[in-house]
């Protein structure tokens, strides 16, 4: 049996993974009932250490409400998982640098009319197709998102400026 500790909306508990494939958690607050063991969906994945699985999700119950707290990937999993989709689907062979931008243009305009309707299952949809077409962006680049990302940050955390109509104006930008 593996356990795996773990956090979630502000809750800590405990996944154990039994040698059968059946999975319960126990949550650190005792007023927490599992509903299971249930058998974990195939396929998973699972770090060399144990510590990152896909698929996995329990139902307990809180007092009158019922939650169900999912165990993800973390992010270098997710990129890696992500690229090697591309590849697998020919993007990487097959596509374009100017394809794959475009390719984020729409997913972009995706978003925004998701923020206009106010559909948060379509914005969640919306972020993650961008992110996805970013990631194969930079690896299409020999560039890693993760760089991208700190190369960025490391202006904007320097950055100075205001909030005009609910969009921040860097100083010195017309």
């Amino acid at each position: 049996m593996i356990g795996i500790t773990f956090h979630s909306e502000g809750e800590d508990g405990t996944l154990y993974i039994e040698a059968d494939g059946t999975f319960r958690t126990v949550m650190k607050e005792p007023s927490d009932k599992l509903e299971g063991p249930r058998k974990m969906p195939e396929p998973y994945l699972c770090d060399l250490d144990g510590a990152v699985m896909v698929g996995l999700e329990t139902t307990y119950q809180r007092g009158n409400r019922r939650m169900t707290t999912n165990v993800y990937m973390d992010m270098n999993e997710l990129i890696a998982c992500t690229i090697q989709w591309a590849r697998d689907k020919g993007i990487l062979e097959n596509g374009t640098r100017l394809g794959q931008a475009q390719k984020t243009l729409e997913e972009a305009q995706e978003l925004v009319a998701a923020v206009e309707n106010n559909n948060r299952e379509e914005i969640i949809d919306a972020i993650g197709d961008v992110l996805v077409t970013v990631i194969i962006q930079a690896d299409m680049n020999g560039l890693c998102v993760e760089d991208c990302l700190q190369s960025a940050y490391d202006v904007i955390s320097k950055r100075t400026g205001r909030m005009e109509n609910g969009v921040f104006v860097k100083d010195g930008a017309a």
